[in-house]
C-alpha cells in the first residue's frame, strides 16, 4: 500500500479503477461521446443465449443497447434543465464539440463560459423551432413541459402542474420533448462540425 502512495498513485489508480487522466478537473473533453453526423453501424443481432460463447460478442459495438443519438438526447435534456446556468452548460458534452467551440469563439469572444453561452443560444433556437412546430391540442402537454423546463422549473413542479407523477413525465413526455429538440438541434450541430 505504501508503494502506491510513494509513486503518487491513488488507491483507485493503483487497482485500475481510475486512470490518472480522469483524476483531474472536469474541463477535459468527453472522449466517450459517439461521433456526431456519422450513421451508426448496425450489425445483425445475435441469439442472446449464444452471445457468451462468441469471443466477438463481447465487443461494445455488437452489444444491444442505447442508440448513439440517445447520448446527445440525454445531454440536451440536461442542458434544457440548466439553461440559465452557464457553468453547467459549459461542461455539457454538446458544448465540447469542436464546431460549438469555434462558434463560441466567434460569437462570444472574451466572455466567461462562452461555450455555455453558445450552447444556450443554440438550444434556445432549437426549443423555439420545436415549439413553433408543435401546434395543436395533441401536443399541448409537450409545449407546456418544454416552456416550463426551459424557463427554470423543475420536472417535479411541471409534473405536479400536469397532475402526473414525475417518473411518468420523465419516461414519457420529457423523453419525447427532448428528442424533438435534439432532432431540431442535430442538423445545426452537424453543419457546425463539418464547417472548417
Amino acid at each position: 500500500m505504501a508503494a502506491g502512495r510513494e509513486s503518487g498513485q491513488s488507491v483507485l489508480e493503483k487497482h485500475g479503477l481510475m486512470s490518472a487522466r480522469w483524476s483531474g478537473s472536469r474541463s477535459e473533453p468527453n472522449t466517450n461521446a459517439p461521433q456526431l453526423g456519422r450513421p451508426a453501424v448496425r450489425r445483425p443481432q445475435q441469439d442472446p443465449r449464444a452471445a457468451w460463447r462468441d469471443a466477438d460478442a463481447s465487443s461494445p459495438s455488437s452489444r444491444p443497447g442505447r442508440k448513439p443519438d440517445s447520448f446527445y438526447r440525454l445531454a440536451v435534456a440536461a442542458a434544457v434543465l440548466h439553461l440559465r446556468d452557464r457553468a453547467a452548460l459549459e461542461f455539457n458534452p454538446i458544448a465540447q464539440l469542436a464546431g460549438v467551440k469555434r462558434l463560441a469563439d466567434r460569437n462570444h469572444a472574451g466572455e466567461i463560459w462562452r461555450r455555455g453561452l453558445c450552447l444556450r443560444d443554440l438550444l434556445t433556437e432549437a426549443i423555439g423551432n420545436t415549439l413553433a412546430g408543435a401546434e395543436g391540442e395533441d401536443v399541448a402537454a409537450l409545449r407546456l413541459v418544454l416552456e416550463k423546463a426551459s424557463s427554470g422549473n423543475t420536472l417535479t413542479s411541471v409534473a405536479a402542474e400536469l397532475g402526473i407523477r414525475r417518473e411518468s413525465l420523465s419516461r414519457g413526455i420529457w423523453t419525447q420533448a427532448t428528442g424533438l429538440v435534439w432532432e431540431r438541434l442535430k442538423p445545426r450541430l452537424v453543419a457546425l462540425e463539418n464547417a472548417s
